[in-house]
C-alpha cells in the first residue's frame, strides 16, 4: 500500500500560493493536491495569521485590493477541497508545550506537521533550521 503525500502548509506558504509567488516546485504540489495525488493541510492558526495580515495591510496602505484577498482566501477555501482546514485538539495542544519555537504560532502549525508525519510548507528560518519536521520551499 502506497503512503499518501501530505503536506502542512504554514501562513508564509498559504499567502504566498494566494498572491502566485510560490516557487516553481511548491505550486507542482498544489497541482497535486488538487488532483487529489496528494494531501494539503491548513491549520486554522494560519486563517487568522492571514485574516491579521491582510487587514493590517488595508490599515497601513489603504489598499482595496488587500480587502479583495482576504474575501479571495475564504472563497478558495470555501470552494476548494484541495485544502483541508484543521482544528487543534488537546493532543495537540499537549504536543505543542513540548516545542522549542518561541513563537506559538509556529508551535501550532509545526505540530499538525508531526501529527501527519507531512512535509511543512515553510521559508521560516527557526523550523528549517530546527529540523523537527521536514520542510520544503
Amino acid at each position: 500500500m502506497e503512503t499518501e503525500e501530505i503536506y502542512v502548509l504554514d501562513t508564509i506558504g498559504f499567502i504566498s500560493h494566494l498572491l502566485g509567488t510560490l516557487p516553481k516546485r511548491l505550486n507542482d504540489i498544489f497541482e497535486k493536491a488538487q488532483t487529489k495525488e496528494c494531501k494539503m493541510i491548513l491549520p486554522s492558526i494560519s486563517i487568522g495569521e492571514a485574516i491579521y495580515i491582510f487587514l493590517k495591510a488595508i490599515e497601513r496602505e489603504g489598499m482595496p485590493t488587500k480587502e479583495n484577498l482576504l474575501w479571495e482566501m475564504f472563497d478558495r477555501l470555501e470552494r476548494g477541497a484541495y485544502i483541508q482546514v484543521e482544528d487543534l485538539d488537546f493532543k495537540d495542544w499537549k504536543a505543542i508545550a513540548k516545542l522549542p519555537y518561541r513563537d506559538l504560532h509556529d508551535r501550532m502549525v509545526v505540530v499538525k506537521a508531526l501529527r501527519y508525519k507531512a512535509t511543512l510548507i515553510t521559508n521560516d528560518r527557526e523550523i528549517v533550521e530546527s529540523k523537527i519536521v521536514k520542510t520544503m520551499w
